[in-house]
């Protein structure tokens, strides 16, 4: 007898176990396509409005401030880069020469200047 129990307790955990994936699976399959369609709203929407999506949008946003973070973003484990990736440097100051501008030249005061009433 103790078999035939064994038997229906592994069937029954077996068709639960199934069950459990499948409804995680159709869970997740919804929740996909929900996504999906809430993006593809997005972005008609963005496509009538002149706007940028807003998926971009938030995917901009998060890059920026990744790239901004105080906590090592884009750097590995002990503070090196990952992937050959290196970080931004901050902008060089770039010297240059020094050159005199001369003034553009002036109109000569000693030429006689011509009323507006002048009519010659």
């Amino acid at each position: 007898m103790n078999t035939v129990s064994d038997f229906f307790r592994t069937a029954i955990a077996a068709a639960v176990g199934l069950m459990l994936m499948l409804a995680g699976t159709v869970f997740a399959a919804s929740l996909f396509l929900a996504v999906l369609l809430v993006v593809a709203f997005n972005s008609v929407a963005a496509l009538l409005t002149g706007r940028k999506p807003a998926p971009l949008v938030l995917w901009e946003r998060w890059r920026d401030i990744r790239s901004r973070s105080s906590f090592g973003a884009g750097t590995g484990r002990f503070g090196t880069a990952r992937h050959g990736s290196a970080r931004a440097k901050p902008a060089e100051v770039v010297d240059v020469e020094v050159r005199e501008v001369e003034e553009s030249p002036k109109a000569d005061d000693s030429s006689p200047r011509r009323e507006p009433n002048d009519r010659s």
